[in-house]
């Protein structure tokens, strides 16, 4: 029935249907993917993304890309960020996964897991906590658009820089007093 489900989605495309291009998708969406059929969504996004370490552990074993990209430039890592899955980011970061890795949107797997509550591991893996995407948005300003107090702690005690500005001059400040105004 899964492969039925999942042949069906494609031929449907489910997922564009939902989200639209894969390409242009927001990070938001990387908790709701494991249920859709994305275009080239692997076995092994689905297992990082599922916190399931055996399948994990068999997939690699097997030769399974560890960096392999879906169509929105999300690998397994990324989805394991985003998905809270602790152990997998755990798993895949010592296999050897690149947790400085860009989608296309240039966003990263410590992106990724600000929209998450994993942060830490992650964090200190990645090479800059001050990475920006195509739009300017980096990590500190993630966490502070979630009102993620804790993380924004974090984040700054690592280095992340909160003078810096996104493509309309907002700083992470600024998304942290919009995430407040809007509670």
């Amino acid at each position: 029935l899964d492969t039925f489900t999942s042949d069906l989605d494609r031929i449907v495309d489910t997922h564009s249907r939902f989200h639209g291009d894969p390409a242009a998708e927001d990070l938001d969406h990387i908790s709701q993917e494991v249920s859709l059929s994305k275009p080239s969504m692997t076995p092994l996004m689905k297992a990082a993304a599922r916190d399931d370490l055996d399948p994990i552990a068999e997939l690699l074993a097997a030769g399974a890309p560890i960096d392999e990209q879906d169509a929105s430039g999300w690998t397994p890592l990324m989805y394991a960020a985003g998905n809270y899955a602790e152990s997998a980011v755990s798993a895949l970061l010592q296999a050897g996964a690149d947790p400085n890795h860009t989608d296309l949107a240039g966003r990263t797997p410590l992106m990724a897991s600000a929209h998450g509550r994993g942060l830490a591991e992650i964090l200190t893996a990645a090479r800059s906590t001050d990475h920006q995407s195509q739009s300017g948005l980096t990590v500190l300003m993630l966490l502070a658009r979630r009102a993620n107090v804790e993380g924004v702690r974090l984040a700054i005690s690592n280095g992340a820089d909160p003078t810096l500005t996104d493509a309309n001059g907002q700083t992470a400040w600024d998304y942290l007093m919009q995430s407040y105004c809007r509670r």
